[in-house]
């Protein structure tokens, strides 16, 4: 389960991979992007046509994770917020 996310606005949309940040159970979790330049991941953007079962985190707890962009050419890192105030 490498996340990915699809930012867009009036002009384009790109994807881009994520890391997801937050707490499950008390324990503080990092859900990382894949490392394999052809393989961007699963679109967390659709995360409720997602199945139960999909991932061990219950997609309710998911949607309270932090979505985190890596820059790694101006290494930068990014920010957006909680996951469901980014999904459709």
């Amino acid at each position: 389960m490498h996340p990915a996310i699809t930012l867009n606005d009036s002009y384009k949309k790109e994807k881009f991979k994520c890391f997801l940040h937050g707490k499950y159970k008390k324990k503080e979790v990092y859900i990382i992007p894949s490392f394999v330049p052809l393989v961007f991941g699963y679109d967390f953007m659709d995360i409720n046509k997602l199945e139960k079962g999909f991932s061990f985190i219950d997609n309710s707890d998911l949607k309270n994770f932090d979505v985190v962009i890596y820059n790694k050419r101006d290494n930068i890192e990014y920010n957006f917020g909680k996951l469901k105030r980014l999904i459709r």
